[in-house]
């Protein structure tokens, strides 16, 4: 059989074979496209395997850093609050302090005023 055209109409049998051999070149086209879709498909799914194992090995990584840092802080706040604390505990102890100190300066001043009173009032009568 020839491609070429000829004076002779094809008959059935050339259709057949050219038809055969058109289908046997589809069906090998067709296996080598699958056969590399295949492989990148293999590829590719190795290349995102590698890619997510990396990527999950850098998120790792940060948690980890990031939770040595939270650590950190939280005992910061921590000491910072019972600084705080303490702080509240001496500032209530000092108002205490002062509390007292004021009135035993109330009382005081009045016991001076009083007694300078009297004394005014003791030495006017002499007079």
């Amino acid at each position: 059989m020839s491609y070429l055209p000829s004076d002779e109409p094809a008959t059935q049998a050339d259709l057949a074979s050219t038809t055969s051999q058109m289908t046997a070149k589809i069906d090998q086209v067709r296996s080598d496209l699958t056969a590399q879709i295949d492989r990148v498909r293999s590829d590719l799914t190795g290349q995102i395997d590698l890619v997510r194992s990396d990527l999950t090995a850098q998120i790792d990584l940060v948690r980890s850093e990031l939770s040595g840092q939270i650590e950190t802080l939280t005992g910061r706040v921590d000491a910072l609050d019972h600084r705080m604390e303490r702080f509240e505990d001496k500032l209530d102890g000092f108002h205490e302090a002062l509390l007292t100190q004021g009135r035993t300066y109330m009382i005081s001043t009045l016991g001076s005023v009083i007694s300078v009173a009297g004394i005014v009032v003791a030495i006017t009568r002499l007079l």
